[in-house]
């Protein structure tokens, strides 16, 4: 099988993200990443994806998330 990038391997990837970078993060959390990470090309695919998202957005100033939203009008 190639590598491949699907919606369900992003967000099993992004929730890994957040799990790696928790303050409680355990040795356990990193072998079973590894061990998900090891099952299929397409993961470490979607991982590196939604690392670089994470870095590139951490490089944004805190406001800039909240640029263009409007509060609906009551």
């Amino acid at each position: 099988m190639g590598r491949r990038f699907t919606s369900d391997n992003s967000a099993e990837a992004a929730d890994w993200l957040a799990r790696l970078r928790a303050d409680d993060r355990s040795p356990e959390d990193e072998a079973a990443f590894s061990a998900w990470l090891n099952a299929d090309p397409g993961h470490a695919v979607a991982f590196e994806a939604v690392n670089a998202i994470w870095e590139s957005v951490g490089a944004l100033p805190a406001n800039t998330a909240l640029m263009g939203c409007s509060r609906p009008r009551e």
